[in-house]
C-alpha cells in the first residue's frame, strides 16, 4: 500500500508531505525511483519488514537520499495505521495528519535507517 502523509501538522494539506510505501520485500531501485518520480512529493519512504524491525529507504523524485526526518515520521505513522506496529511502545510523539483526516499519534516502531549502507 501507498500512504500520503503530512508530517508536523494536525491539519490535512499542511506540514511536510511524504508518501510511504510498505512492501513485503525489498523493491528494485529503479522501481522505487519511478514510484517517487510519479508521486512528485519531496520524499517517498519505502519500508520493508526485517525481523523485529523495519528497513527504510528514502527517494526524492530525482534521487535516493541518505536520510529524511519527516518521511521517517510519516513511515512510523503509516506502520501504525496499517497495523504493522501494533506492539510498538508509545512515546510522546509529533502531530501527523493523513490525507482525509487528522489525528495526534505517537508511533515509534523500530526502524533501521537507512536500510542500505551509506556510500562514503
Amino acid at each position: 500500500p501507498l500512504y500520503w502523509i503530512d508530517a508536523f501538522t494536525r491539519e490535512p494539506f499542511r506540514g511536510n508531505p511524504a508518501a510511504v510505501v510498505i512492501a513485503n520485500e525489498a523493491l528494485p531501485e529503479p522501481l522505487m525511483q519511478a514510484i517517487a518520480a510519479e508521486n512528485q512529493l519531496p520524499e517517498t519512504a519505502f519500508v520493508v519488514p526485517q525481523n523485529a524491525a523495519f528497513g527504510i529507504r528514502w527517494f526524492t523524485p530525482k534521487a535516493e537520499v541518505d536520510l529524511c526526518g519527516h518521511a521517517t515520521l510519516a513511515a512510523a505513522h503509516a506502520l501504525r495505521l496499517s497495523g504493522h506496529a501494533k506492539g510498538s511502545r508509545r512515546r510522546a510523539g509529533t502531530a501527523i495528519s493523513c490525507r482525509g483526516f487528522s489525528r495526534r499519534r505517537s508511533a515509534c516502531p523500530k526502524i533501521r535507517s537507512p536500510a542500505r549502507p551509506i556510500a562514503r
